[in-house]
């Protein structure tokens, strides 16, 4: 928040009159898995620039040709999905993997466990789905601390 205020003065009072939820993930009431959404319209007014510019009937045509075009390559795209992941969630999990081999895990317990990467040290405890380095409880993506305790413990390779 500091940073944002020597950036731009006022900031803090605007960005509370929205209210926390809605533009900090640690704060929203709902998951975002790292993904930021936009509105619908936003996205359609920007696809649709030149098209608006049309005639009513040939605007909506495009409009169609556009929507079909979409649905079909996420349709292909999800048809081919090895995982139930989307390939966004699956890059983050491969490098948070990738990152979990470098790391000492320590075990506290069969629930609790010590996490030591470089000079930092992190707790996990898994019946909450929480680690100190708080990605895996504000994203809910396993971080690599937690895909190190994983490993250790064989639910992934």
């Amino acid at each position: 928040m500091r940073l944002l205020e020597s950036s731009a003065s006022g900031i803090r009072e605007e960005l509370e009159s929205i209210g926390f939820a809605k533009w900090s993930r640690a704060y929203s009431p709902c998951r975002r898995y790292n993904v930021m959404t936009t509105n619908i319209s936003e996205s359609l007014n920007s696809a649709m620039l030149k098209a608006r510019e049309l005639p009513m009937c040939s605007m909506l045509e495009a409009l169609r040709m556009m929507l079909q075009r979409w649905f079909f390559e996420w349709r292909n795209d999800a048809e081919y999905q090895v995982t139930d992941f989307t390939k966004t969630i699956e890059s983050i999990l491969r490098k948070q993997i990738e990152l979990s081999r470098s790391v000492k895990v320590n075990p506290v317990n069969n629930m609790k466990y010590q996490v030591i990467d470089g000079i930092s040290q992190y707790v996990i405890y898994l019946p909450t789905k929480v680690c100190s380095c708080r990605m895996w409880d504000i994203l809910e993506i396993p971080c690599a601390h937690v895909c190190a305790v994983f490993t250790m413990k064989h639910f992934i390779n």
